[in-house]
């Protein structure tokens, strides 16, 4: 690459995190009980954050094609988590759906480098924290959405403890 090339990119891997950074503000200030900024703000600065995030992530991970495939899909589910979430009661379930299936392409790419469950203590110590997040929370949680947050928290904790897993593992 040559020096002059080399400026443009250099410049995008500087840009590019400051652009996610400034359109998540944008996105929470929108969002935030009262709104800072107009919500409709929220319905073009939420969904920028995750492509910024994604387009962030797209260059990276040549040495381990497999890992990048299944964070880029769990990011593309995550974009349409957020897209969904815009409208909130329309949009719960179909936002959870695409969360939970982030979460599991978050999963299997972990698992590129040590399989489900090889280290067991980070399991142990996020299978506690979720425990006690569930206890807190159990009796505001309705009767019908009890099973699916369950699954929910359930898989949330097997991706922190694969993640583990996955750092420590190198």
């Amino acid at each position: 690459m040559t020096a002059s090339a080399a400026k443009p990119a250099s410049r995008m891997g500087v840009a590019l995190p400051l652009l996610t950074l400034l359109s998540a503000a944008v996105a929470i200030l929108a969002l935030s009980q009262p709104p800072e900024l107009p919500p409709a703000l929220a319905f073009v600065f939420k969904p920028l954050t995750t492509v910024l995030i994604l387009l962030y992530a797209w260059g990276r991970g040549a040495q381990q094609p497999r890992l990048a495939r299944w964070l880029r899909a769990g990011l593309l589910c995550s974009l349409a988590g957020d897209v969904a979430l815009l409208w909130p009661e329309q949009g719960f379930l179909p936002g959870l759906v695409s969360f939970l299936a982030a979460h599991v392409c978050y999963i299997v790419g972990f698992c590129t480098r040590k399989r489900l469950g090889a280290v067991r203590w980070p399991f142990l110590m996020f299978g506690l924290i979720a425990a006690m997040v569930l206890g807190r929370l159990w009796s505001s949680i309705p009767a019908a959405l009890q099973v699916p947050v369950v699954v929910y928290v359930v898989c949330l904790a097997t991706m922190a403890a694969q993640a583990w897993a996955w750092w420590r593992g190198s």
